[in-house]
């Protein structure tokens, strides 16, 4: 592993989180079109955990 991708948290092989598993980005443009612009990170933890955005 090259050690300055490791300490910035990136795994490289067969089960690193980069390699293993895709970006939900559907999931994640709904998300961004319910909420406004402006909205800061307790609307998004609320419509997330709260609202099961």
């Amino acid at each position: 592993m090259n050690t300055h991708r490791g300490m910035l948290g990136f795994r490289d092989g067969d089960r690193g989180t980069h390699t293993s598993r895709t970006i939900m980005s559907t999931e994640l443009t709904l998300l961004l079109d319910q909420l406004p612009g402006e909205a800061d990170k307790e609307a998004y933890r609320r419509a997330v955990v709260d609202e099961n955005a």
